[in-house]
């Protein structure tokens, strides 16, 4: 009896795929032929036997717009969302899905082509989560705990995923970063031999000598002076 009630609350289990499939009304099967996954593995994945993993999640995401964080957040109770490159979140609903599977590559909520300036606006805008948590460690006295653990994870993102400066070189070229006390920062990105290793660095920009100059009374005309001069004597 044991071993039937623990089989029926893993089956009754919500994960993000179950209620991803429950809200798009799909059967196991067409999800299993939209993602190219076997019936049996949607079914693990669905009672949480089976974890969604990176590469599911991001095929599960292109076919039908949802959000890959929402999904590899495993937590069916949020409500599930888009977003694109910028960060910018709105409801998923059904809807979406049904304009991504009639459209395809031509449908809006599709993500945009990564210009160097959308790349350089998205890694602006998904780096702002750490301004609180360092300013949080600065009142600590432990910010430069906080940067090496943040270095740190940088080094790990680098040796999954690369780094490619010269399209960060490319992307930050023009780019300027300007604080609310009008100091103006430029972006810089090294390689070796310039630096032991590839590296990217804020600098502070001088900012431009300010002429100042003397304001010289205006001159009047000699007509003027001639009419100011018979004012005067008059």
């Amino acid at each position: 009896m044991l071993f039937v009630y623990n089989n029926m609350r893993l089956s009754s289990k919500r994960t993000t795929l179950s209620v991803l499939r429950a809200l798009l009304g799909l059967s196991v099967e067409e999800l299993a032929n939209l993602i190219d996954k076997s019936v049996p593995t949607i079914r693990s994945l669905e009672s949480g036997r089976l974890k969604l993993g990176e590469e599911t999640a991001r095929r599960i995401a292109k076919e039908t717009g949802v959000s890959i964080y929402w999904l590899l957040a495993a937590d069916p109770s949020k409500e599930p969302f888009s977003e694109d490159d910028l960060g910018v979140r709105w409801p998923y609903s059904k809807e979406i899905f049904e304009l991504i599977q009639v459209q395809g590559d031509k449908s809006p909520f599709t993500q945009p082509e990564i210009t160097p300036a959308v790349l350089h606006a998205a890694t602006v805008r998904h780096c702002l989560d750490w301004l609180p948590i360092f300013a949080s460690a600065q009142k600590a006295g432990k910010g430069d705990l906080a940067v090496f653990s943040l270095r740190r994870f940088f080094a790990e993102m680098g040796e999954r995923f690369g780094a490619d400066h010269k399209v960060a070189r490319e992307a930050s070229r023009d780019s300027r970063l300007i604080t609310p006390d009008g100091e103006k920062y430029a972006f810089l990105y090294r390689d070796p031999p310039l630096s032991e290793r590839p590296d990217a660095l804020l600098l502070s920009m001088p900012k431009r000598a300010r002429r100042k100059t003397k304001k010289l009374p205006s001159q009047p005309s000699p007509a003027n002076a001639h009419h100011a001069s018979g004012r005067t004597s008059s």
